[in-house]
């Protein structure tokens, strides 16, 4: 494209808009509905580290630290990362829905 760009007639006319077309680019989805999908994922991480300290807690006797951290750790893992996941497909979704035609 540089080379379009750099190619001009002697009266200074640009001759890209003879050449290069651009096309419209797509209407994506708010900015208020990245940060939903953002709060979405750290409240899913949230739950899911509540989640998983809560079963480590009810399975383990005695001395639990590390036990309870690995599950609090892997619970807000797993639920952060399946919650962005679908966070994404939303947000895609609603891209294309709104793309214009």
């Amino acid at each position: 494209m540089s080379w379009v760009a750099s190619m001009r007639s002697r009266e200074g006319v640009s001759l890209r808009s003879t050449f290069v077309q651009e096309a419209p680019r797509p209407a994506g989805p708010s900015r208020s509905s990245f940060w939903l999908a953002y709060a979405g994922v750290l409240l899913g991480g949230l739950l899911g580290g509540l989640l998983g300290f809560g079963l480590v807690d009810t399975g383990c006797h005695g001395s639990c630290g590390t036990p309870k951290a690995v599950g609090t750790l892997l619970g807000a893992t797993l639920a952060a990362v399946g919650c962005g996941v679908v966070a994404v497909l939303v947000l895609r979704a609603m891209a294309e829905w709104r793309r214009p035609r």
